[in-house]
């Protein structure tokens, strides 16, 4: 069953699964975890179609495969946000490991002593790839070789390029000690400075996400109730225009509901594209921001409800009937 709903899956969506797993720390198999992944998925939303096509007379169909295709996109992104999370902490405790495993080599350790000494508990899932390397390098592989595998395990640039360069400087003749020394300080200047530069952007940050989540509720929740409002009038105004015999008009074409899904649209596109902008701006990469995105989803749609039903309340006595 696990095979047959893997091989709707085309094989390069595999391949990318896989190695977005293997930065995950996930050792499991990418068919086995399509396959019960996708079972899963298609068991909840179809549990819950049937829930609302029973309570709400919601149509299944409606439901079901939005659902699904919402379940497994969260799927998605929370691996592709793992992986990242891991990234990022290797490259913020990266300049610390390469100044042990410098000192340790200046020590007089070899390097398989020097980099199992490294490796610190407080480093986490990190320990176990230098665990990993020093197992490789005891079955035959070259520190080279070990260190490339140990790149394909972690989602992070500033690894790469670090492993990059001790691989280069190491086949060019230099001393290992004095290049992971180097590699190391220039890591944590570029950290210092990325830090820096974090701080700056801070308050660009602030201002998209007061603009999505108070200005823009604020400003469709007030235009709703101000529409709905002056449809009822013009309503009430050609009704009684037409009973008294006078100049005939017409009430508004614009209906509460077509108005209410504009808001909506504008709002649920407003919070995406401001995640999306905020990812780019504080990370560099788009999908960083697609963590901001159901929060920012929510509250901007629960703020919007809230300021409309509060001026209905406020100020439905002045609204026509």
């Amino acid at each position: 069953m696990m095979d047959l709903l893997a091989s709707f899956y085309p094989g390069p969506l595999k391949d990318y699964l896989r190695q977005l797993l293997v930065y995950n720390g996930v050792e499991y198999d990418v068919e086995i975890f399509l396959g019960s992944v996708t079972a899963m998925v298609l068991g909840l939303s179809c549990v819950f179609s049937v829930i609302l096509s029973v309570l709400a007379g919601v149509l299944f169909s409606l439901v079901f495969f939005p659902l699904s295709i919402f379940l497994l996109a969260a799927v998605y992104v929370y691996l592709l946000l793992r992986a990242n999370k891991r990234g990022d902490f290797v490259g913020s405790i990266l300049p610390d490991f390469l100044d042990l495993v410098s000192s340790n080599l200046k020590n007089g350790l070899s390097i398989n002593k020097a980099l199992l000494a490294s490796a610190r508990p407080e480093f986490d899932f990190f320990q176990e790839e230098i665990l990993r390397v020093l197992g490789a390098m005891s079955s035959g592989s070259s520190f080279d070789d070990a260190l490339v595998e140990m790149k394909k395990r972690i989602k992070s640039r500033d690894f790469e390029t670090t492993i990059r360069l001790i691989v280069q400087g190491m086949s060019s003749g230099g001393d290992l000690s004095a290049a992971l020394s180097k590699v190391g300080y220039v890591l944590r200047e570029r950290n210092f400075v990325y830090r820096q530069i974090k701080t700056e952007v801070h308050k660009y940050v602030s201002f998209i996400a007061f603009a999505v989540l108070v200005g823009a509720p604020m400003l469709y929740g007030i235009s709703s109730f101000l529409i709905d409002m002056l449809s009822g009038l013009s309503a009430v105004y050609a009704a009684n225009t037409s009973v008294m015999g006078g100049i005939s008009a017409s009430s508004s074409d614009i209906s509460s509901g077509f108005v209410e899904f504009f808001c909506l649209a504008a709002l649920l596109s407003t919070s995406i594209m401001s995640s999306i902008v905020i990812g780019l701006i504080k990370t560099g990469e788009w999908r960083n921001g697609l963590r901001c995105m159901p929060f920012f989803c929510v509250i901007s749609l629960g703020l919007f409800y809230l300021i409309n039903k509060a001026l209905v309340m406020s100020m439905g006595g002045i609204l026509p009937h």
